[in-house]
């Protein structure tokens, strides 16, 4: 399942990537996150939730046969990544992404839901095109100059369709959500696909 989040929660919801209008691209959402042991207990507790029923009935609603392999999005994801609230400022989120080596952080609320995507290109943008004010980064919210419609993928997502998300949107990396509480549970790379399906043959990516 995939969602598109804006300020207001969950703009829509589709089970299949091609269903998506495809919308103007958004720069890589993060290229470096890959601390996987940070994020194996939560990686556990996805496991015991996602069981075979859920599995089943997530085939179903995508149309993919019941004996095919897949490979979740819960299985792959880094467990370990950096947001920011909607309500810090930009120099905060320039400085957050400095240090943790990132080009994009999910924004959330007060409440931790996902509402927006700060990016490092858009801090750029608004930094020149504010140059002769000094204090415009030290004043404004992140929120402010943020992409507001944010495509993410739930835990029990197929990789191959995260993955199409991806290719479709321009998106080196994808926020995965959970659903029901619009939180960020995981992040997604490219990277972290390729090498599932290099380290799994079997997996067919464009089956």
């Amino acid at each position: 399942m995939f969602n598109m989040y804006d300020d207001a929660g969950v703009k829509f919801q589709v089970a299949d990537p091609y269903q998506v209008k495809k919308l103007e691209a958004i720069s890589p959402l993060q290229n470096k996150i890959n601390k996987k042991k940070e994020g194996d207990e939560q990686k556990s507790s996805f496991e015991q939730m996602m069981n075979n029923e859920a599995k089943s009935a997530y085939k179903k609603m995508a149309n993919i046969h019941i004996e095919e392999e897949v490979l979740h999005a819960y299985q792959l994801m880094h467990s370990k990544f950096v947001t920011i609230k909607d309500n810090q400022k930009i120099i905060e989120c320039w400085n957050i992404m400095l240090e943790n080596d990132v080009k994009q952080i999910p924004v959330v609320g007060l409440d931790g839901k996902i509402k927006a995507l700060a990016t490092m290109k858009s801090i750029t943008t608004a930094m020149m095109k504010n140059r002769t004010n000094p204090t415009y980064v030290e004043e404004t919210s992140i929120y402010e100059i943020s992409i507001k419609d944010v495509m993410t993928a739930e835990p029990i997502a197929d990789i191959r369709r995260v993955a199409k998300v991806m290719i479709q949107y321009h998106l080196n990396t994808i926020p995965i959500v959970d659903g029901q509480k619009d939180e960020v549970v995981g992040i997604i790379s490219r990277a972290d696909i390729l090498r599932a399906i290099s380290n799994n043959p079997h997996y067919q990516l464009w089956a």
